[in-house]
């Protein structure tokens, strides 16, 4: 989802509702409130292919490195994008001193916790 594909979805919500997260194939009663939103100064890279048998896609901050056949990978193929991370608890973003394009929220820098 582009993060225009959610403004355009959020339009006409009530902008007092809560946001919640809820994991691929959970139950209604294991949804997570959003507490925070990360948006990295650098891109990130959108890699997709074949690992054995499997598909596989990824998303990750560091630059690509090329995968070979000897490794088990194959039609391996990438971009790099811009990211907004919705967050639901503690992460190592902030300890890892990434950039950020928006000062964090007060009250949720992770390196606290």
């Amino acid at each position: 989802m582009k993060v225009c594909e959610l403004l355009a979805l959020l339009r006409d919500v009530d902008p007092s509702s809560t946001v919640l997260f809820l994991e691929d194939y959970s139950d209604l009663s294991e949804t997570d409130e959003i507490l925070d939103v990360i948006v990295p100064d650098q891109v990130w890279t959108y890699e997709t292919g074949r690992c054995g048998r499997e598909r596989y896609s990824v998303r990750y901050p560091e630059p690509f490195e090329q995968r070979g056949e000897a490794d088990g990978y194959r039609d391996v193929a990438h971009t790099t994008e811009r990211v907004v991370l919705l967050v639901n608890g503690v992460t190592n973003y902030r300890r890892m001193r990434l950039p950020e394009r928006l000062p964090p929220p007060r009250g949720l820098d992770d390196a606290k916790t």
